[in-house]
Formats: C-alpha cells, sequence, structure tokens
C-alpha cells in the first residue's frame, strides 16, 4: 500500500474505530435487556430499562450547541479526537457504575460524543479521499458497523449464563476499546484540506493534498484540485463566519440541502431502522420466544446477517443510487411492521407462541433491509450534499434533531409493546406512508446523472451542462 493509499486507510480506520460503539452498543444493549444480573442489580423495570438507551440520544441532542463549532473551529481531526475522549470518559463511568445513576451520566456521555464522531467522521473521509473513491471509503468505513455489533453479540452469548457482576461489566467493557483504538491512530491522521484552507493554512493544505495524491508540486491535476478547492470555500463563504449558522438556511439552494439532511436524520429514527436494533429481543420475546439462550444466539445471527446486508448494500447504492434504494427498501420496513402487528395480535388474543417464528424471520428481513440502505445512506448522502460551510453544522444539527426522536421513540418502544403491543406496530406502518410520499417528492435524482454534472450542480446549486474533470471535487 503506498503512502497517501495508507494514509487515508490509517483514518478509515481511526473513523471505524471512533463510530464503533454506535453498533456494538444497540447489540450489548440487546443482550444485557435479556440478562437477569445485569436488570437486578440496577433494579431496572420496562421505564428504566427504556432509559438507559434514550440517554444516549439525550446526550446526543443536547450536544449539537458544541458539536459543530468544535469540528469547525478545531478541525475534523481534533474535533474527533476530543469526542473520542469524551465517549472514553462515559465508557469508564459504565463500566464502573455502582448506581443506576452513575450508569446513566457514563452514556450521556457516550452520546455527547456520538454525535461529533457522526456527524464529523463521515464529513472528513468526504474531504480526504480522491473524488472517485470518496463514496465507497465512506460507505466501506460504515460496514464495519455490523462488525462491531456482531462481536458483541458473541461476546455476551459466552458469558449470559454466568452470575457474577463481572460478566456484564465485561461485556461494557468492550465499548472501551474503540475509543482507545482511535485515539491511537488519530494524532497520525491528516486533516481536513478544506478546514486548513478555510483557516488560511494554504500552504499547508496543499502539501496535504500532495502526500495524499502521490503528485508533485507541479503535477497539473494537483493543482487544478487545489485551486477548485479554494475557489469554491471562497465561493462559498460569501463574507459569513465559520462560527455563523446561516448557511444552513440562506441562500434557498442551502436550505434545500440542509432540509434534505434533516428529513434523513429524522426518517433514520422513526422508520426503525435505529430503534429496532436496540430492542430486538425484546421484540421476539414478546412474540413468544422466552428462552434467553435462543435469544441471544439470535442476537447474533441477526448481527452477522446485519454485516452481510451492509456490504450489499454498499454494492447496490453504488449500481442503483441513492434515491433508487430509499424508495426500494423503506416500503419493505413499513410491510415488516405490518406483519409484525398481525403475528403480535394473534400471539396476544390466541396465545399462538409458535408465531414467534414468524417474528424472527420478520426481524431478520427487517434488519437485512434496514442495514443495507438507511444504516449506510443516513451517514453518507447528508454529507454528500452539504456544501462545506455547511456541512459540519449541518451534519450535527440535522444528526440532532434525528436523536431528538430517536430519544422518543427508545424510551416508548417498550413500554409501547407493554401497553399497547400490537397496535405499536401498526402505528410505525402506518408511518411509513407518508415517509415514501414525502421521499419521492424531495429527494430528487441529481446523483443518477453522469458524476460530475451532479456533484457540480449539488455543490453549486446551478444546472450546468458541460465540466471539466477535476469539477467533481466536492467543497
Amino acid at each position: 500500500m503506498s503512502g497517501p493509499n495508507l494514509r487515508i486507510f490509517l483514518a478509515m480506520v481511526a473513523t471505524m474505530a471512533s463510530i464503533a460503539n454506535f453498533s456494538y452498543d444497540a447489540a450489548m444493549i440487546n443482550s444485557l435487556n435479556v440478562m437477569e444480573p445485569f436488570a437486578t442489580y440496577f433494579n431496572l423495570n420496562s421505564t428504566t430499562s427504556s432509559l438507559t438507551v434514550a440517554i444516549i440520544y439525550a446526550g446526543s441532542v443536547l450536544a449539537l450547541p458544541l458539536a459543530g463549532p468544535i469540528l469547525d473551529n478545531f478541525g475534523r481531526r481534533k474535533g474527533m479526537i476530543i469526542a473520542t475522549v469524551v465517549g472514553l470518559i462515559g465508557c469508564i463511568l459504565q463500566v464502573a457504575a455502582q448506581e443506576i445513576i452513575q450508569l446513566l451520566v457514563g452514556r450521556f456521555l457516550l452520546g455527547s460524543s456520538f454525535i461529533v464522531v457522526g456527524s464529523g467522521g463521515p464529513s472528513w473521509l468526504m474531504e480526504l479521499a480522491p473524488p472517485k473513491t470518496r463514496a465507497l471509503i465512506t460507505h466501506g468505513m460504515l460496514g464495519s458497523l455490523p462488525i462491531t455489533g456482531t462481536i458483541g453479540a458473541i461476546l455476551y452469548l459466552g458469558i449470559w449464563e454466568s452470575t457474577s457482576d463481572w460478566a456484564w461489566r465485561g461485556g461494557l467493557m468492550g465499548e472501551l476499546v474503540g475509543p482507545v483504538i482511535a485515539l491511537c491512530l488519530l494524532p497520525f491522521c491528516p486533516e481536513s484540506i478544506r478546514y486548513l484552507i478555510a483557516t488560511n493554512r494554504e500552504e499547508e493544505a496543499f502539501e496535504t493534498l500532495l502526500s495524499l495524491r502521490s503528485g508533485d508540486r507541479d503535477d497539473p491535476e494537483v493543482i487544478a484540485e487545489f485551486e477548485s478547492i479554494v475557489s469554491s470555500l471562497r465561493h462559498d463563504s460569501d463574507g459569513t463566519s465559520r462560527s455563523s449558522w446561516k448557511p444552513l438556511i440562506s441562500p434557498g439552494p442551502n436550505l434545500r440541502r440542509f432540509s434534505i439532511a434533516v428529513l434523513t436524520n429524522i426518517f433514520w429514527q422513526t422508520n426503525g431502522t435505529n430503534f429496532m436494533p436496540y430492542f430486538v429481543t425484546i421484540v421476539i420475546h414478546e412474540a413468544g420466544v422466552t428462552d434467553t439462550s435462543t435469544l441471544l444466539k439470535i442476537n447474533v445471527g441477526i448481527s452477522v446477517w446485519a454485516a452481510l446486508a451492509n456490504v450489499c448494500g454498499i454494492y447496490l447504492t453504488a449500481q442503483w443510487g441513492r434515491r433508487k434504494m430509499f424508495l426500494l427498501c423503506t416500503p419493505i420496513l413499513g410491510l415488516c411492521f405490518l406483519i409484525l402487528g398481525i403475528l403480535q395480535y394473534y400471539v396476544d388474543t390466541y396465545q399462538y407462541t409458535s408465531y414467534g417464528v414468524g417474528a424472527i424471520a420478520i426481524c431478520f428481513l427487517f434488519q437485512w433491509t434496514s442495514f443495507s440502505s438507511w444504516m449506510i445512506l443516513n451517514f453518507s448522502y447528508p454529507s454528500e450534499i452539504l456544501k462545506y460551510n455547511q456541512r459540519a453544522k449541518g451534519m450535527v444539527a440535522s444528526q440532532a434533531i434525528g436523536y431528538l426522536f430517536g430519544c422518543m421513540m427508545t424510551y416508548a418502544m417498550p413500554l409501547a409493546l407493554e401497553r399497547i403491543s400490537w397496535r405499536f406496530y401498526i402505528i410505525n406502518a402506518a408511518w411509513i406512508a407518508p415517509m415514501v410520499a414525502i421521499i419521492w417528492y424531495e429527494i430528487d435524482d441529481i446523483f443518477e446523472k453522469p458524476e460530475t454534472d451532479s456533484l457540480r450542480e449539488v455543490l453549486d446549486g446551478v444546472e450546468v451542462t458541460t465540466v471539466t474533470k477535476i469539477s467533481d471535487d466536492p467543497k
């Protein structure tokens, strides 16, 4: 592997490690939901169990005022270092928790780090990678998520029978690994070229670009790319300071980009993609499968299944485009909710516990559909359509709005299954219909056209017919 490729690969691995707990945490909570020693130690009920998940989202929402300025003022790389340190502190508090309040504080800090690494990581890679491999590298980074989830599920499958508190604490210790690896790698990674230019460090930015492109100082392609980036950033700035939030809503094309980013995050949180992974074991348990060992084995199987779906989704997205993946997969999620509602109705009404097998199959279908589409596109699509002067704050703000909805969904789900049972699934199925209509109307075909034209339209907000080769570089 050559020097430039190694530097980008290093940044990719560092980003993978920094976001590893996104999926590990879901698999971990799924397992802890059915482990009696954990529930007994903290005296958990349906309300407090919901709170242990919802507090993650609350941390992400309340970190909004700081997250964008951290990434814009300290840079993508240093911003991720700061957030990773905060997340590591949160993980340590979880492991050492003696009371539920300490557990919740730790999870709150972990959630506050999620919004920075979840928005900064994809943006950073988009701004480092060459235009032709940018989507592949970003999607490849996201492809690591279900792998860490699988590791978490397997770990708890091996320790669930232990009655020692150190069994479930050992699983919590797994959340220390990703942040530690990230903190070992991030100091050696390059800073975003666009951030360096935006902070008047153009010589350093040019040297960084040279190191990432294998070009000499006189290479016309490197010079052209650098000049294109400088020109676009100057055009974007429009006299606004880096601390301003105005570019999110002005001019009009900027508002549309930001609106799409917000809608993407809201839909991600409300179509089940992000809250169902935390509660798959509860869903299947409510449908009639109550054996703990069986539930944990299903959790491992679904995690492996999700990893395969993620790889498949990366390939299909490259072949079919973003809009088609959104429109194909979202209705299937609604159908899954509808079938789960019907199955749960028969379990509740006629005590047909054998219907739990059907619930398992539907959960597998749901995970395949969500992990091959929304779990990838929620992170990559907004970072692709937002301009540089929108990207950090736009990613943070849109994710924070989404996490607000996620907080409500994750807090409500166990309570809803307990109190309204199958009706909860029917309500979610009904919500998918207007979601599909909004996607059809709002998500256009800008990425389905030839690459250079489509990206230029996204970045400059104008329709073009002829562009030079270098113009496919996003700002």
